[in-house]
């Protein structure tokens, strides 16, 4: 039997999660632009004059907090602690500086990462192992998921759901055997 013209070969989940991660190094670059661009249209959609001082800063935040951060709890419950591997800042320059202090800042110090943490919980996003592949004993890339994640995170135990992933992707494309693998919580 010959294969469907139409039939697109599937990738492999390394492909996906290069794939992945890319896409997320992209949303950190565009995230401080796009959230500046919010604050713009913040600013001028509603009139605040900018001459007030303090009190302008205080009515810019109160609108990010009351029309901003709602969106943000909503992606929240859905990816869990995305905020810290996607849209950060501080995170993003700590990528392209130092991934070391990037440890120390976001497990330690960081409180806004300690607020997205919990998400993880409940966030529709998971880690799936394919437990016949995933052997941590006899891995072919010396459990490289866990020893290459930047934030520690140990994906071979509790996956997604560990308050340290920061959903960036690397334990699946670190891994060799393809036994890892991102999908929704109620996917098989």
């Amino acid at each position: 039997m010959g294969t469907d013209k139409n039939e697109k070969p599937t990738k492999s989940i390394r492909e996906q999660a290069k794939r992945y991660i890319r896409v997320r190094h992209v949303s950190q670059i565009i995230s401080p632009i796009l959230f500046t661009g919010i604050l713009i249209f913040l600013i001028i959609f509603f009139g605040i004059p900018l001459n007030w001082g303090a009190q302008s800063v205080v009515v810019i935040l109160f609108y990010v907090f009351f029309l901003v951060f709602p969106v943000l709890v909503v992606l929240g419950i859905v990816f869990g602690r995305f905020w810290c591997g996607w849209v950060c800042l501080v995170g993003s320059i700590f990528d392209l500086s130092s991934p070391r202090i990037r440890k120390i800042w976001c497990k330690s110090i960081c409180p806004v990462g300690a607020f997205w943490s919990l998400f993880n919980k409940i966030g529709l996003l998971k880690l799936v192992k394919d437990e016949e592949k995933c052997v941590p004993t006899m891995c072919p890339s010396k459990n490289a998921c866990v020893k290459e994640c930047p934030m520690e995170a140990d994906a071979l135990d509790r996956g997604l759901e560990d308050v340290r992933c920061i959903r960036c992707g690397t334990c699946v494309y670190k891994c060799e055997p393809e036994a890892i693998r991102i999908a929704w919580r109620w996917s098989k």
